[in-house]
């Protein structure tokens, strides 16, 4: 599958989870999701120079064109916004489908909630500790117990994103792997041999 037709399937299997997709069509996919990401990236950081220096020249906010300077600023990241929440779907399906030709189940994408699973359990963690332990809990340079506290939580969360980010890198970059291989997740092809048509009796071949 070529660039242009990974695109084309990932728009038209936008929220299919089920079949599989092979490692062409996932990588192609992500190669233009990144690049549609970037070139809004790059519109952006061209925006916010022009609009910082038009509103710090002029500090009133209620002037025209530090009112167009920041409209132009929120609808670029407003599309980075965009382009994240509409890709996100298609690009889980995807991730689904690519685990399935592996040979890996595809429910191993909720393994995707671990980061963020562990910043919520990090923060509750830190918000417990802080009420039962107020005067020991300071963000100050005088008392550094919060700060230790607070780069344990960071070292944790970051080694188990990048722990799963690893494994999915793995995972996806794996060849297809058949149902004569051992795939479960395999799909059946139907078999091209025209089927053999019973001899009645009392006739010829």
């Amino acid at each position: 599958m070529d660039f242009g037709q990974a695109i084309k399937s990932g728009f038209k299997n936008y929220a299919v989870f089920g079949g599989v997709a092979s490692r062409s069509e996932f990588w192609y996919w992500i190669l233009f999701t990144q690049l549609v990401s970037t070139g809004l990236s790059i519109i952006q950081t061209a925006i916010l120079p022009i609009s910082s220096g038009n509103m710090f020249a002029n500090p009133g906010l209620q002037s025209a064109q530090n009112w167009a300077s920041m409209l132009a600023l929120s609808s670029a990241s407003g599309l980075s916004s965009l382009w994240g929440l509409a890709v996100l779907i298609p690009t889980l399906a995807l991730g689904a489908r690519r685990l399935r030709d592996a040979g890996k189940s595809p429910q191993l994408l909720w393994l995707y909630l671990a980061p963020l699973a562990s910043i919520i359990f990090a923060a509750v963690a830190v918000a417990i500790y802080a009420m039962a332990n107020p005067s020991r809990f300071g963000i100050t340079f005088g008392d550094t117990s919060g700060w230790v506290t607070v780069l344990i939580a960071v070292a944790g969360i970051s080694l188990i994103s990048l722990t799963v980010g690893i494994l999915f890198l793995i995972w996806f970059t794996q060849p297809t792997k058949t149902a004569e291989q051992g795939n479960k997740y395999a799909v059946q092809q139907p078999s091209m041999a025209a089927p053999i048509q019973p001899i009645e009796p009392g006739t010829t071949a």
